[in-house]
């Protein structure tokens, strides 16, 4: 089964780096259309749209890429800490000491 749906540059933008950040933006962002063509097993398009919530194939199969970037973006994220790629200057134990005093700071300024 194949079928066409268009996204305009703004939405793409919204699925790779979420619509917070977009929307900041957007007076800068031209929209301009973008057609394309996917070949995809109806059981697969069945699924994708009972499991978004979308009653149509399009905004679908946006959502649908949009949750795989997202958790393909956080799987990278979690493998370069583990890799060390991030330098923090505090241990886990500095950070919570940390925070602990500013909570008692906040506790006797009130």
């Amino acid at each position: 089964m194949s079928f066409s749906f268009s996204l305009s540059s703004f939405e793409i933008k919204k699925m790779i780096f979420g619509e917070k950040s977009i929307a900041k933006n957007t007076k800068r962002h031209q929209i301009c259309a973008v057609r394309i063509t996917i070949d995809i097993d109806e059981e697969v398009l069945k699924n994708a749209m009972r499991l978004t919530g979308e009653r149509k194939k399009g905004p679908a199969i946006a959502k649908a890429t949009r949750e795989f970037v997202r958790r393909q973006m956080a799987r990278e994220f979690g493998r370069m800490a583990m890799e060390g790629a991030f330098d923090y200057p505090l241990t886990n134990d500095e950070l919570e000491a940390l925070e602990v005093d500013a909570c008692r700071e906040a506790k006797q300024a009130s």
